[in-house]
């Protein structure tokens, strides 16, 4: 039987950096220099690009920077690493921070508290102004020491969601928002006989807007996507051992 197709053809001076397959073909041309293909894994590269390789406590100290306040752009501009590298270092961290974060709220699901303070805050992502500007509320609770939040829409079917997903507690307070109504009548403290105690969400609630560039009013900083929101909410939550 013959076989179909153009044969493999394996270069002896050419190597993909992504996979390491000799197997590659010339694929034009970028800035006047050649460029190949890698047949293994669709990798288009340069032989002769330089690849940084970025040391961990640069990393570190751009997520840390990041979480004292300053926004992506200007941690690219004080370090002079690109603005590109900075984003894929935090979008990578803040990914593994929500997974790490949804897995020991189902831990807190197990709990049963005293009581706890429930509150939600205002933010968007999209666009700063505009009819591309989509509302978002950070919906969020004080367990004892522990913090969890849920972002989304501030409707019944948000509010359901993250109660599904908060401890047991004997007594639960709120604002007067009509949605805390589907809280036990016997167990809901609302308004303000429950404002002492929905202070300690406020005062979460200002950590987050001083520590996220993102979260603050009056900035260039916003969101562009849910996950990085979220993402960056979960980071914040671990470094400080809220959950």
């Amino acid at each position: 039987m013959v076989e179909m197709g153009r044969h493999k053809v394996f270069r002896e001076d050419v190597r993909c950096p992504h996979c390491g397959s000799n197997w590659c073909i010339k694929n034009g041309k970028a800035n006047g220099k050649q460029t190949f293909l890698c047949r293994q894994c669709n990798h288009r590269f340069t032989p002769e690009a330089k690849r940084h390789v970025h040391p961990m406590w640069l990393k570190k100290r751009a997520i840390d920077m990041y979480l004292e306040g300053m926004s992506i752009s200007g941690i690219s501009r004080v370090l002079g690493i690109s603005l590109v590298t900075v984003y894929s270092w935090i979008k990578k961290k803040a990914e593994w921070a929500l997974k790490v974060y949804r897995h020991k709220c189902l831990m807190q699901r197990e709990r049963k508290c005293k009581e706890i303070s429930m509150d939600e805050m205002w933010t968007y992502i999209g666009c700063r102004r505009g009819s591309g500007r989509n509302s978002k509320w950070i919906w969020t609770c004080v367990a004892g020491d522990k913090f969890l939040f849920e972002v989304g829409l501030r409707n019944e079917e948000t509010f359901l969601q993250f109660y599904n997903q908060i401890p047991e507690a004997e007594l639960y307070y709120t604002d007067e928002f009509k949605v805390y109504d589907w809280l036990s009548f016997d167990k809901h403290i609302k308004g303000v006989n429950a404002k002492a105690k929905t202070n300690r969400n406020e005062a979460k609630h200002s950590v987050l807007r001083d520590k996220l560039a993102r979260l603050r009013r009056k900035t260039k900083a916003y969101s562009k996507s849910l996950l990085m929101l979220c993402g960056s909410i979960a980071l914040l939550v671990i470094k400080n051992n809220w959950i």
